[in-house]
């Protein structure tokens, strides 16, 4: 009955939510299959978007009538985008065509989501805890104005409900004392997931994860139970998920990883500074075109040649992504692992990094509000939002293995994986909407701290092996964290001073007085002028797009910039890299801010990649007009090396004896800075 409370609960307040606001995105714009199908004509991508049907997609109008569209005109097949998430555009289309065009009438879809996580979050709690700490748990969770203010776009929400409800099933698929109990869970939670697969992809990180729990936590001597449980929960999933799967084209992890990699990223995190950056703005052209330079350069004609069509292919840049990262895992191990590490910790501590002063900073969105009903729930929320909190939910997590070792001991070793996995898998792209599917965490472990209390008596038998168990764990993990921030160093510093030693092209430096800065032009390379003169790629302008990016063509050098000398004056200032611009999707101009002493040997190197693109390239380097003198040389950098293109970096005298990677940091509230926001 409660779980059903919870679920009524959830509907309506999602209704409310959608009917305040009266918008929604989901990426509604790539998929104008949805509705042709609502208005009866066929489902596919029409050759064209007529500018009307793009100004509904787009958001900027609540309804439209199917009058508006062609009596006739071709349809193609389904886009991949569509095909990726059939189940959700799907659903769309069908509440549009029973009722009538208007993002209002997808409030049962809105309804049914909340209302699953609210239950979902609820079912969750009462797993572990006593009736009233459920209840008490999931009132907090259905009253998240996070979740809240993530219902009004339905594809990110999607991910939660089907997520939660995959380890309620699992978890429940473990106790259940019947094999065919057990195998039937199994399948629900596989079916549930895969399902999911079809409204955002995020989900099947539970396909691994799935059948390790049920192998690890299903009673002692079951190897039979263990094994169908995996296996019917592994062929449920694929087999809900396998329209979608046939039309996903892989590898697009690694371009999330290098896109996660960003500087707003760190910022967001709070970890703290590294002298490189692996780009300073969280741009989907800025990362693409960086894969795509360095892929591209080694057979040009073949990579235009295999870029697919718009509408049903992604570039190479994001489908080959995962092995160009593979390749350069050495570079970002250090970085992962610390990602990892810190984003843990923030979720564990949820409001604390939802606090309004840190969400300036959200790299995907500022995760506000759009409803009257989220603003008035922000002020509440906000109260235990501190950066005390997130050591409280470190010390709940705690608790909560605690009392697991002593309740079920093979559950809580399947779990510690499951949920370690879950909370460092976040690190990869650590934003708002990108990681309040986990937000159950902090509530969890503060229930967890509350009960450990209620019950020491009950659970001090177990403490010693709990505590051996930890501190194992906890050797393990720093060993294997200083080894990977070691791995890093290493192999940052042997490619930087390899690099550096390479062979070296002098470029020209003049300088040209403007408006109180001095401009050092950067000519145009002959071999790229070609690239210039063409048709811009699949990223070009400000229009909204109607397809993902499907040709991404890019070239890039690599700078060697040497400042110091006895005319540079001590300071801080700006260096900026200043771009050419023809209609231009995400402009790639950035400053880098140094520091001088003002000593005559000092000498300062900065390591950039300058890039060139039909609608953009580099123009020239910039400085403050009484730094100018600073600028001692630009040399281009000729020696193969495997550091990807998005690196740049900071060398000050003694480089060489720095950790190079990213700290944890703190959790302390970041100064306002304006934010890099992904349009």
């Amino acid at each position: 009955m409660l779980g059903s409370g919870f679920a009524l609960l959830g509907g309506i307040l999602g209704a409310l939510v959608l009917l305040s606001s009266g918008h929604l995105l989901f990426y509604q714009f790539f998929s104008p299959e949805i509705v042709y199908w609502a208005c009866g004509r066929g489902f596919g991508h029409p050759a064209q978007v007529l500018p009307k049907l793009l100004v509904f997609l787009s958001d900027q109008s609540t309804s439209f009538s199917c009058a508006d569209l062609p009596q006739d005109g071709p349809l193609g097949p389904v886009g991949i985008f569509t095909q990726t998430h059939l189940y959700l555009m799907s659903v769309v289309a069908a509440l549009w065509r029973i009722s009538s065009i208007d993002y209002n009438n997808l409030w049962p879809l809105i309804s049914l989501l909340a209302g699953a996580y609210t239950a979902g979050c609820y079912a969750l709690l009462r797993l572990f805890f006593a009736r009233w700490s459920a209840v008490l748990g999931g009132l907090i969770l259905a009253f998240s104005p996070v979740a809240l203010t993530m219902l009004l776009y339905p594809r990110d929400f999607a991910k939660a409900p089907f997520l939660v409800w995959g380890i309620v099933l699992l978890v429940a698929a473990v106790r259940q004392h019947r094999q065919a109990l057990t195998l039937v869970h199994a399948a629900a939670a596989g079916a549930v997931v895969g399902i999911g697969y079809g409204f955002r992809s995020d989900v099947i990180i539970m396909l691994p994860l799935g059948p390790f729990l049920l192998l690890l936590a299903i009673g002692p001597g079951m190897w039979l139970r263990r094994a169908l449980a995996s296996i019917v929960f592994a062929a449920c999933l694929v087999l809900c998920a396998w329209p979608m799967l046939l039309g996903n084209q892989g590898g697009g992890m690694g371009a999330m990883l290098m896109k996660g990699a960003a500087d707003p990223f760190s910022r967001y995190l709070g970890l703290g500074a590294a002298p490189y950056s692996f780009g300073a703005a969280y741009s989907d052209e800025f990362t693409l075109s960086s894969i795509a330079a360095d892929l591209r350069s080694t057979d040009p004609g073949r990579w235009d040649d295999n870029e697919p069509t718009p509408i049903y292919g992604m570039s190479q840049s994001i489908t080959s992504s995962s092995g160009y990262v593979a390749q350069r895992f050495k570079f970002v191990a250090g970085d992962m692992a610390t990602r990892a590490l810190k984003s843990a910790a923030w979720i564990v501590g949820f409001p604390a990094v939802m606090d309004l002063q840190r969400l300036q900073q959200n790299p995907g969105g500022e995760a506000d509000t759009h409803s009257e009903i989220n603003r008035s729930l922000r002020g509440l929320y906000s109260l235990v939002g501190h950066p005390w909190l997130p050591y409280v939910g470190i010390v709940g997590m705690l608790a909560f293995f605690w009392r697991q070792s002593a309740y079920r001991p093979r559950e809580a070793i399947g779990l510690v994986v499951v949920f370690g996995v879950l909370l460092g898998y976040s690190g990869l792209q650590f934003a708002a909407r990108h990681v309040f599917q986990l937000e159950f965490f902090w509530v969890l472990v503060i229930l967890a701290l509350v009960h450990a209390v209620l019950e020491a008596r009950r659970l001090r038998p177990a403490l010693p092996r709990f505590l051996t168990w930890t501190v194992a764990l906890g050797v393990a993990l720093a060993t294997t964290y200083a080894g990977l921030i070691g791995l890093q160093t290493a192999s940052l510093r042997r490619e930087l001073v390899g690099l550096r030693a390479g062979s070296r092209q002098i470029v020209p430096v003049v300088s040209v007085p403007e408006a109180g800065r001095t401009v050092f032009p950067i000519p145009i390379p002959t071999q790229y002028q070609p690239l210039l003169a063409a048709q811009p790629d699949s990223m070009v302008g400000q229009t909204l797009p109607v397809a993902v990016e499907w040709n991404v063509r890019a070239a890039a050098d690599r700078l060697l910039l040497t400042l110091g000398g006895a005319q540079c004056r001590k300071g801080d200032f700006d260096l900026a890299l200043d771009y050419a611009k023809r209609d231009a999707w995400q402009p790639f101009d950035r400053s880098i801010a140094l520091s001088t002493s003002g000593e005559p040997q000092q000498r300062i190197e900065v390591l950039v990649s300058v890039y060139y693109r039909a609608t953009q390239n580099i123009s020239g380097i910039s400085l403050p007009s009484a730094f100018a003198d600073c600028l001692l040389s630009i040399q281009k950098l000729e020696k193969p090396t495997q550091l990807p293109m998005a690196f740049s970096a900071v060398l000050y005298p003694g480089w060489q004896d720095q950790t190079l990677a990213l700290s944890l940091g703190d959790f302390s509230l970041p100064p306002a800075v304006s934010n890099n926001a992904n349009p």
